[in-house]
């Protein structure tokens, strides 16, 4: 699948481009009716592979991607690539290269897979694909270079042999890979993937993860993953950062992470050994 857009292409020259983490977040912070849900959140998000958020129910993961998404306006600032967020909307956010998955996936039910796939070259969030559920394509060159795309990313996640399959006859796991690679379809610098082994069984999560692993080493995209599934989270993550009442805890690789004292206690426990 082709890699995101380079520095080159879109106009930037600068050579620490590949250093630069894909995704920077400084002293985020945002309230609702008095409770401060992020608190002077900061962390970097390095280019290639997966980062995971971690920590227990309102710990604040959501509200950190809805922030990063353009969903929630927070004080404090985000940087994708060197370039501010501030006062873009999600759908600009998503031109620059961020697309997204939810909890619950979001499909057109009487739709086949690859219909639904190739709604990702339209928009990746969740307003603009139920806006987009009737596709209008100005050329039939733009129709073929969407329907290569939707191939390519469907290809990443193992369903090409179900291009033709009703989304409402999949089960809960390939409904969840439909959705990711719907979100590749745009090739995005980053991908946001909001608890994506929720509702599979250990096994599969598992499958799951080494498929994570292959998609960001082929797809060019950089993952950042919210997830409760620590063995998910441990076995796919270059970086980890764990949240606990809107603030950050700790932040590091796996080994460091998991090794942390106020992780092992909060978090992890025995599946920390696991």
């Amino acid at each position: 699948m082709t890699a995101p857009p380079s520095a080159a292409s879109t106009g930037r020259t600068d050579d620490s481009a590949q250093q630069r983490p894909v995704l920077s977040i400084r002293d985020l912070s945002i309230t609702f009716s008095g409770l401060r849900a992020l608190d002077g959140v900061s962390f970097d998000v390095p280019t290639g592979g997966v980062t995971a958020v971690i920590g227990p129910n309102g710990a604040g993961k959501t509200t950190l991607f809805n922030c990063i998404s353009g969903i929630y306006r927070g004080e404090g600032d985000i940087e994708l690539a060197g370039e501010s967020l501030e006062g873009k909307s999600p759908h600009a956010r998503a031109a620059l290269g961020i697309a997204r998955t939810f909890q619950t996936p979001t499909l057109i039910e009487d739709d086949t897979v690859l219909a639904n796939v190739m709604l990702g070259g339209f928009s990746q969030t969740r307003a603009g694909l139920l806006s987009h559920m009737v596709l209008t394509l100005r050329s039939r060159r733009e129709e073929t270079d969407l329907r290569e795309r939707s191939a390519e990313a469907m290809d990443l996640m193992g369903l090409l042999p179900l291009a033709a399959a009703r989304a409402a006859d999949l089960p809960h796991g390939l409904r969840r890979r439909v959705e990711l690679a719907r979100a590749l379809v745009a090739q995005p610098r980053l991908v946001l993937l909001d608890e994506p082994a929720a509702g599979i069984s250990h096994t599969e999560a598992l499958e799951f993860a080494d498929l994570l692993t292959g998609l960001a080493e082929r797809s060019g995209a950089t993952l950042l993953l919210v997830e409760h599934s620590v063995a998910l989270v441990m076995r796919v993550a270059r970086r980890i950062a764990v949240l606990d009442f809107g603030k950050l805890v700790v932040e590091g690789e796996p080994s460091l992470v998991r090794q942390d004292p106020r992780v092992l206690a909060a978090y992890l426990g025995d599946e920390a050994e696991s």
